[in-house]
């Protein structure tokens, strides 16, 4: 109605990809072509950004995208400006640069998390994402459990994962 009427309301959910950016050489990707150019998205247009979403009327965000999440510089200060601002968030990554630091802004500022293991052991893992980082990627995952139990988050943990012929 709201389209027809040429008044058109705002979606729930928005999709932001702050970073074209990744550490990762998944053998699916198709965000290569923009990860080759190292884009970044200048915070303070983000920070506007998110403040015109939430004033329109979006309730949620997913960062995720382009690139991989957690490589973008400012992300602890976009959960926090995507909180302040009454959004909930969401967070798509490849799990592998979840550091303490960020490891606390997520379990205290993002609702779900999804993390793109789409292997079962760290020699499928290399041969699907050109990178030997299984280990860190599961090792990051329990960290994330182990600060979401002892803080009583809500954050929901999710395991993502692509089925591919190599890893099927």
């Amino acid at each position: 109605d709201g389209i027809i009427e040429r008044k058109f309301k705002p979606p729930i959910s928005v999709n932001i990809d702050p970073c074209g950016v990744c550490n990762f050489k998944c053998i699916w990707c198709n965000s290569s072509r923009v990860t080759k150019h190292g884009l970044l998205f200048p915070y303070q247009k983000l920070k506007t950004l998110i403040k015109d979403l939430a004033d329109w009327g979006v309730k949620a965000i997913c960062i995720g995208g382009g690139g991989e999440s957690t490589l973008y510089p400012e992300l602890s200060k976009m959960l926090y400006h995507c909180n302040k601002n009454k959004l909930e968030v969401a967070v798509i990554t490849n799990g592998f640069n979840i550091n303490d630091n960020l490891c606390e802004s997520i379990v205290r500022s993002v609702r779900w998390i999804g993390i793109s293991v789409d292997a079962s052991n760290s020699e499928t893992f290399k041969i699907i994402k050109g990178i030997d980082g299984f280990d860190g990627v599961i090792g990051n995952i329990k960290k994330l459990v182990e600060k979401r139990n002892k803080s009583n988050s809500n954050l929901k943990i999710t395991f993502k994962f692509l089925i591919h012929p190599l890893n099927q």
